[in-house]
């Protein structure tokens, strides 16, 4: 781990949206963005891991939780829509043998 006294230049590419969001919730918390990356890193290192959860293609559990539900209310939109009639094809139920 660098002293403080020893510090490299890290060039990041970033989407402008996330940057400038996140800059102003960086300053909000009272800190500039150079500052919440070192802090990152040292969470990590302290973790062992990352100090979030994501998934296997790389979303917050949050993210993962939000697509989850509007999955199931799409689901349930479309169960409501069959109850009623609407946007239903008939099937015949297929019998499998165990």
């Amino acid at each position: 781990m660098a002293s403080q006294n020893q510090t490299v230049d890290l060039t990041v590419t970033l989407d402008k949206d996330l940057m400038a969001n996140g800059e102003e919730l960086f300053r909000s918390l009272g800190m500039d963005f150079s500052t919440a990356f070192s802090a990152f890193v040292s969470q990590t290192i302290k973790r062992g891991s990352l100090p979030f959860e994501l998934d296997a293609v790389g979303q917050s559990a949050e993210s993962v939780q939000e697509t989850k539900e509007e999955y199931y209310a799409e689901l349930r939109r479309r169960a409501d829509d069959m109850g009623a009639g609407r946007n239903c094809a008939y099937h015949e139920i297929i019998e499998v043998d165990d």
